[in-house]
């Protein structure tokens, strides 16, 4: 009975491994044990030193000693993976918003919060649960890892936002709300309670950890709201420590005090962690690969640079030969940047940023995109060195809206124009965020909808905002293309050049349902002596590389190269040898013909001559080119001409017998049919064909030194 128990038991437990059903249920679930690690080896110790096995508590003490709030969205059935949210709370209980159950319900996420962990509790006990109960749901639930999450309120935030740099083996990002830290010290560019406090340092990581962390690639989707007493902490974290560490990150804000969220906040949060981030376009200006751009009067500079606007152009500009999708939930991030190259301030200079929708593909040929177009859809940002204070100005067309195409215009208040000026786009379905790297004065313009947020390097537009349904179902659904662009207001006078330094732009999906050109393309074409082909209506019959600008098949110009090699004919002599034909060469193919005509099967490099005529041979070497031999005019005795040499042949035609006689003359007889295939050899004393196939052979006869061959015909 015991072994029997036992195994009914063992049963049980795979079954349950196996199928990974809630053991609690589904929805809101309170003050729930979870139970102890069944498989402790997955404890390790963090490459910090402040997780387990050193600074945490003993997982399993501290799993015995709490309980959990969880939620299990009700379609959860253990069949399909789902990812995982830890939240650590600032009060004593789990934690649960309700305004974010829908979301998890959507992107299918369980959510597991430790209660009594609050912001009076040691913040090693506190991450510790949080990190114990991420390992434990994974054994009891069906857990995506590449979707585990942590997040949290306030002081609970630091925690996440810690958890989440502590184990970068295990949380693939962190969504804090109205609460941040981070790994180092940050500047203190943003009014906090404590001017100075540095709140988001809370422990000493190694000066090198930083390292380490980058390469796990994580996402951090930073929550607060505007009347957060915490937003310039957090903006603080964000704008000066992950953007400029180089860690993914999004700002996100609510309106509201401490701790205010919605539905669509938390839902841009989780979006923004789960962007796939697929690469269009990511250039550096090195000059070592192809350039994803169409460039006019721009190069690159030696220093990694694109440079546009030359002191002799009036327009310049670098234009996307690839296409990217933004209009939908996760959208598109683009980053680049843009300086003067010149050591004094050159007052006649606009930078033009567009993003234009591909409506119609002839938008794109020709395209200038320093101005809006009317009923293309399109996002201009322009900036514009009028004085020593440029203005950025943000334009839209839109066909579906109208009198809202300036929606923002402000001068900076501290960029100078010789340094690099970085641009960063947020860029999906609800809003555009723009991101500057210098500060901007009170807007001159500014469109409802559109916010100047109070780190005054961010703005904010709410496309349904301005007006609901903003783009409407049409606009960009084929794709977008990028220009940068250069213009020198006025003619008469020199303009400072551009930079460029870099080019980055990520897609949740770069699927779209047109291509745009080219701007040069290059094909290798092999061709023969005596051949010629024609390219843009020259006849080319020599080696080398011809170029041409044609228009493509969207009437764009495209410059268009050929690499043409030209190969020799093959040269061939073919000789006789008692009625056999061969060349002097080998070549890959070989041909022979008889009076003009093509004989079938006659493709090996001899052939024995059956019939009186002209002979010749066409030959083809390895690179394709073919060329004829010298013909031979192949004569044949006939059985009157053989009575000189004492032989005689009867009758002919023959019906089974043929008789081959000679005067006391010595000689040998093969027989061959019309394709010169030997029938049979050594005839001399044969006469009894009868055997064979009514038709015409040739009788080969070696008489003194000569090979004669005869026709003959077997009736």
């Amino acid at each position: 009975m015991k072994k029997l128990h036992a195994l009914l038991f063992f049963v049980f437990v795979l079954n349950f491994s196996l199928t990974a059903q809630s053991p609690f249920g589904t929805g809101q679930i309170t003050n729930q044990n979870i139970g102890q690690l069944e498989d402790a080896s997955v404890l390790t110790a963090s490459q910090s030193g402040f997780g387990f096995f050193g600074y945490f508590p003993d997982a399993q003490q501290l799993l015995a000693d709490y309980t959990f709030d969880i939620y299990v969205p009700d379609a959860y059935d253990g069949t399909e993976a789902y990812g995982l949210v830890v939240f650590i709370n600032s009060g004593d209980n789990g934690g649960f918003k309700n305004q974010w159950l829908p979301v998890l319900d959507d992107k299918k996420l369980i959510w597991v919060a430790g209660d009594q962990i609050g912001n009076t509790i040691f913040i090693n006990i506190r991450m510790g649960v949080g990190m114990a109960s991420a390992l434990r749901m994974q054994e009891l639930f069906n857990i995506d890892p590449a979707r585990i999450y942590t997040s949290g309120n306030s002081g609970g935030a630091r925690m996440a936002h810690n958890l989440a740099f502590i184990y970068p083996e295990t949380f693939n990002g962190a969504m804090p709300s109205c609460g941040g830290s981070y790994i180092r010290q940050v500047d203190q560019d943003y009014e906090t309670q404590e001017p100075d406090g540095h709140y988001e340092a809370i422990l000493d990581y190694p000066t090198d950890y930083l390292d380490y962390v980058l390469p796990f690639d994580q996402r951090f989707a930073n929550m607060t709201s505007y009347n957060d007493f915490r937003e310039g902490d957090i903006m603080n974290i964000y704008h000066n420590g992950s953007e400029v560490d180089g860690l993914k990150g999004k700002f996100l804000e609510t309106s509201g005090n401490h701790c205010a969220t919605t539905t669509a906040h938390f839902l841009d949060a989780v979006n923004f962690v789960e962007h796939p981030f697929l690469e269009v376009i990511q250039e550096e200006f090195d000059g070592m690969t192809t350039i994803p751009f169409e460039m006019m009067n721009a190069t690159l500079t030696n220093s990694s640079n694109l440079q546009m606007g030359h002191h002799i152009e009036t327009i310049a500009q670098a234009k996307s030969t690839d296409l990217f999708l933004w209009d939908d939930p996760k959208g598109a991030i683009l980053e680049t940047s843009v300086q003067l190259n010149s050591n004094d301030f050159n007052n006649n200079t606009s930078f033009h940023l567009g993003m234009w929708s591909m409506n119609e593909p002839f938008y794109y040929c020709g395209f200038i995109g320093n101005e809006l177009q009317e009923n293309l859809p399109s996002i201009l940002l322009s900036i514009d060195f009028i004085n020593e204070q440029p203005t950025l100005t943000v334009r839209v067309e839109n066909p579906n809206q109208a009198d809202t195409e300036v929606l923002f215009t402000s001068s900076f208040s501290d960029w100078n124009v010789n340094e690099a000026l970085a641009i960063k786009y947020h860029l999906w379905d609800e809003e555009l965020r723009i991101e500057l790297g210098a500060h901007l004065d009170t807007p001159l313009e500014i469109e409802t909808g559109v916010i100047l947020l109070d780190d005054m390097r961010s703005i904010r537009i709410r496309w349904n905002d301005i007006n609901s349904d903003f783009w409407g179902s049409t606009a960009w659904s084929d794709g977008a293309f990028l220009t940068l662009n250069s213009e020198k207001n006025d003619a008469t006078q020199p303009a400072a050049a551009l930079l460029i330094d870099r080019v980055e732009l990520s897609t949740a999906d770069i699927a779209v349902t047109t291509e745009i050109p080219n701007s040069s393309s290059t094909t290798s074409v092999d061709i023969c002596m005596e051949e010629s082909i024609e390219f843009n209506g020259q006849v080319i019959t020599e080696t080398g590389v011809y170029i041409a600008t044609l228009l493509n098949a969207l009437g764009c110009d495209s410059l268009v190269s050929i690499d043409v090699t030209v190969f020799d004919l093959p040269s061939v002599t073919i000789s006789e040898s008692n009625s056999t034909l061969s060349s002097d060469m080998n070549f890959a193919s070989y041909q022979w013909y008889f009076n003009g005509t093509a004989l079938i099967g006659a493709t090996s490099n001899t052939l024995m001559a059956t019939e009186e005529g002209e002979y010749y041979l066409e030959v083809t070497n390895e690179m394709g080119c073919s060329n004829f031999s010298n013909t031979i005019d192949v004569s044949l005795t006939s059985i009157a001409n053989l009575e000189s040499y004492g032989i005689t042949i009867y009758p002919n035609p023959f019906s089974d017998h043929l008789m081959i006689e000679s005067e006391d003359i010595v000689f040998e007889a093969t027989l061959f049919d019309v394709l010169g295939k030997q029938v049979m050899a050594d005839l001399s004393s044969v006469n009894d064909f009868s055997y064979l196939e009514r038709g015409i052979y040739f009788l080969q006869l070696q008489v003194e030194g000569n090979n004669l061959m005869v026709k003959i015909c077997k009736e």
